[in-house]
């Protein structure tokens, strides 16, 4: 694997985030609250999936660096590829889980995802941290983490109760 190959996944990792999909479901608070015993087990996956590869992605890169090294241990280097390749295929398919519930991540490697609603009259996402006990902020559709509000301040009731 050529260095530029091993950057190019360490950047994906960092900016792992799908676009979102035409017709796409809507979330209220109460919706994504309930959907998120299965979200926190799959995220709880994404965000220790993503550490690992992380590190290995690092550790390969190093290794790579000094083409001698990578000569002396071929069968160590192959493992590494291989894992990290397995490890890839887990997040993916963790990914698309989310992806079919209609979850996007936001950035998922840090455990941060998306509930796509309506907050207000316009669209927003319901934005949920991993380790948060629960969905109770939101940011607008061109927002993000820096630009979340407690739901609880805002006038519409569409967001809390109701699927819109």
């Amino acid at each position: 694997m050529k260095t530029a190959q091993i950057t190019l996944m360490t950047a994906e990792l960092d900016h792992l985030r799908r676009k979102p999909r035409e017709g796409q479901r809507r979330f209220s608070v109460d919706d994504a609250n309930e959907m998120l015993p299965l979200v926190r087990r799959i995220a709880r996956d994404i965000v220790s999936l993503s550490a690992s590869l992380r590190h290995l992605v690092y550790r390969l890169k190093f290794v790579s660096a000094g083409g001698e090294i990578e000569q002396m241990f071929p069968r160590e280097i192959a493992a590494l590829r291989n894992r990290i390749g397995d490890l890839r295929g887990r997040l993916e398919s963790c990914l698309d889980e989310l992806e079919e519930l209609g979850v996007e991540p936001e950035l998922p490697a840090l455990g941060l995802f998306d509930f796509p609603s309506v907050v207000e009259s316009r669209p927003a996402y319901l934005c949920w941290m991993h380790d948060e006990p629960a969905v109770e902020w939101w940011h607008g559709d061109r927002g993000g983490f820096v630009d979340r509000r407690p739901v609880s301040e805002t006038s519409s009731r569409a967001a809390k109760r109701n699927a819109v």
